[in-house]
């Protein structure tokens, strides 16, 4: 889905410059998703929060400042590739039940592989995306803001 200026497709390991070029100049300035920091702070109270970051490794420091920043200040790993394996070896840490966030759909498939019992939750926060983006056919449920995907979290996490 990223095109260059005349509409044409953009090869994959262009994209993967272009993203790396964005992540140095801007990983700090990002803004959270709105109602992020407040559904975080309230699932805290009962349950712990640890965010899973295919955020290229150089600027994982520049991803905790930001989160930080904005009332987010959770344990984050930045991962590289499909999430699965990392998912496996937290629930295999943790022992309790999980939910995993994530928009893109081959990562709700790789944790599928790698843990099966996590709920996981298609979350396209951004618009723009969410229209391009059909359901993940490996998630539980889909939701697309947070006032949509906090019942379903508290819903499996708590009863």
């Amino acid at each position: 889905n990223v095109k260059d200026h005349r509409g044409n497709p953009i090869d994959p390991p262009s994209v993967r410059r272009h993203l790396g070029v964005f992540f140095e100049r801007h990983t700090e300035e990002l803004d959270p998703v709105a109602g992020a920091a407040a559904a975080l702070a309230s699932l805290s109270e009962r349950a712990q929060v640890v965010v899973l970051s295919n955020i290229p490794l150089p600027q994982r420091d520049a991803r905790r400042r930001a989160l930080k920043r904005h009332g987010m200040d959770y344990p984050m790993i930045a991962n590289e590739g499909t999430k699965g394996p990392a998912v496996e070896e937290l629930i295999r840490r943790a022992q309790a039940p999980a939910v995993f966030l994530d928009d893109i759909p081959h990562n709700h498939t790789s944790v599928r592989e790698h843990a099966e019992d996590v709920y996981r939750l298609h979350f396209v926060a951004d618009t723009r995306l969410a229209r391009l983006i059909p359901p993940a056919e490996h998630s539980h449920a889909r939701a697309d803001t947070w006032p949509e995907a906090q019942p379903l979290i508290e819903a499996h996490l708590f009863g």
